[in-house]
């Protein structure tokens, strides 16, 4: 009797994420058909570990990276390694929206109009 094992293979890939400058936590996500292969992350092709702003975590196969207050220097190619197979996404971050003003006074002068917010001269 000759028993063939399959090939370790990814089951769920990593999907593209956009998310917001400043949010607390993001969450990338894959499920690897060997829950105990041997994973690692990383970032526009360096490894990321443990830390403050990474969160790896496995279980039953799912592999997970947290990644903690958003910056925009999060964003990137995001790459999860198990058993030499690959699976990759990009995060987008998104930055703050601009202020919005209220205008109670504006004015032009040699063809320049000057916007003073509402609370310009406090």
């Amino acid at each position: 009797m000759c028993v063939v094992q399959a090939a370790d293979s990814w089951i769920d890939e990593l999907e593209d994420l956009t998310c917001q400058e400043k949010e607390s936590k993001v969450e990338l996500a894959c499920k690897f058909s060997n829950p105990k292969a041997r994973v690692s992350w990383y970032k526009n092709k360096l490894e990321v570990f443990q830390g403050l702003k990474y969160k790896p975590s496995a279980e039953d196969g799912v592999f997970r990276l947290f990644i903690t207050n958003v910056a925009m220097e999060d964003a990137g190619k995001y790459t999860c390694q198990a058993n030499n197979q690959e699976t990759s996404c990009y995060l987008t971050v998104e930055g703050e929206r601009p202020c919005a003003y209220t205008v109670v006074n504006s004015y032009a002068a040699n063809g320049i109009l000057f916007v003073v917010p509402k609370n310009a001269f406090v």
